[in-house]
């Protein structure tokens, strides 16, 4: 449906119209290039590339290990994040447009219809690994400043652009950049919504590492074992009870079962000829406010050691690098114009719904100057499937649209329409 808009905001739809094939051709090529956590130079090098040919690359910025960064033992020495900036005339704070470019792992290869690093675009869908989360994303953004530069807007504040890492897990590319001074008033984290999602929360969450060590014996004798399989299914049982008991009392709350615990891997042994010398096992825990990370943690570990008594002094927990409490920052000023461009923009699309996800994400570490959590929310870059899954994939028909939304957005915010 044909509609009406103002001044600068038909131009520069028609210019990211007309210059969105470029950017989709990149976002192939960025799938092409893998990213898993914990190994994203290559594509952060890519990145880099075009934003200094674009004329906005500023700097790279670096996390480490050292507090307040949540540690993960990986080296930041050359997995940095890329950083760009659109000079503003300095009259209003600026704006932040920010994605994340490394992905989730590939299980196994052999399960995906197309190969994941292929980016083969199958009847209007992109696959591959990243290609919805979030390469699509950091495509978008580089998208958005190039239609700013070309067509000469000069903005009353900075637009700075972020293509961060490890938004999978600890979120210390966002807080590498705030820590850096990258402040903003206001922002869209391009990642994680369809065209007529906005979000503006999410659950806390949590990585545990679970070992159990038992008392090996060949398979022949097992009688004389202790099983350290028997006892780290016993703790994940545990974690499955103390869930659905939070859950029964939770109220107030947008989530029927704000509380979940996901068991994401299992390893022991080597071989059938013998009971393991340990078991460990990885398991992602959300919660929603009032719990934290460290009472979550307590509780955790509590219920894990009253349901392993015989396996006492050999059952350790550890959190992982994923750490991030509940968030939220319902109603601000970037999610209230969004939503009403949106309804202007697309009048017969579905119902603009402000929402509170189950997962996670960077939101937390956007600042303003003065500590505040800045006017953001995630935004973007449109619908698509399967993410951290086998057959992931982009709908390739809502780069525009969703690029035209966050534009108008953008122009909203510092008054230009």
């Amino acid at each position: 449906m044909a509609y009406t808009i103002k001044g600068n905001e038909s131009s520069l739809h028609a210019a990211i119209e007309k210059q969105s094939h470029e950017w989709l051709d990149f976002l192939v090529r960025l799938v092409q290039t893998p990213s898993i956590l914990g190994d994203e130079k290559a594509c952060q090098d890519i990145v880099r590339k075009a934003m200094t040919s674009l004329g906005v690359f500023e700097r790279m910025v670096y996390p480490s290990n050292d507090p307040p960064f949540h540690r993960t033992g990986r080296s930041y020495a050359d997995r940095g994040c890329v950083v760009g900036r659109i000079p503003g005339t300095g009259c209003a704070p600026a704006f932040v447009l920010n994605a994340h470019i490394d992905t989730a792992p590939v299980e196994d290869a052999s399960s995906w219809t197309h190969p994941p690093f292929s980016g083969v675009i199958d009847n209007g869908r992109l696959y591959g690994r990243g290609a919805l989360d979030d390469k699509a994303g950091v495509a978008m953004l580089l998208l958005l400043s190039q239609v700013l530069k070309r067509e000469g807007i000069r903005l009353p504040g900075d637009i700075i652009l972020e293509s961060v890492i490890e938004d999978e897990d600890s979120g210390n590319g966002t807080l590498a950049c705030t820590k850096a001074g990258y402040f903003a008033g206001a922002g869209i984290v391009i990642d994680g919504a369809w065209p007529f999602r906005i979000i503006e929360g999410h659950l806390g969450q949590l990585w545990i590492t679970v070992k159990v060590r038992g008392t090996p014996a060949p398979a022949c004798s097992m009688m004389r074992a202790k099983d350290p399989v028997a006892g780290a299914l016993r703790a994940v049982n545990s974690l499955r009870e103390l869930v659905a008991a939070k859950n029964k009392v939770a109220a107030g709350l947008e989530f029927q079962s704000p509380y979940f615990c996901c068991l994401g891997s299992i390893h022991a042994g080597t071989w059938a000829g013998a009971v393991p010398e340990s078991c460990t096992l990885q398991v992602q825990i959300g919660f929603p406010p009032p719990d934290t990370p460290e009472g979550m943690l307590a509780q955790i570990r509590e219920t894990v050691l009253a349901a392993l008594p015989d396996f006492e002094g050999n059952v350790s927990l550890e959190v992982g690098s994923l750490c991030a409490p509940p968030f939220s920052n319902k109603d601000n000023a970037t999610v209230r114009i969004l939503r009403q461009v949106i309804e202007r923009l697309r009048p017969e699309g579905m119902e603009v719904k402000p929402v509170i996800v189950t997962g996670h994400c960077d939101l937390r570490h956007l600042l303003q100057a003065d500590g505040r959590p800045a006017d953001a929310c995630l935004y973007g870059p449109g619908g698509g499937g399967n993410p951290h899954c086998n057959n992931e994939y982009y709908m390739v028909e809502h780069f525009v649209p969703v690029a035209q939304n966050i534009m108008s957005t953008i122009l909203t915010y510092f008054n230009m329409l």
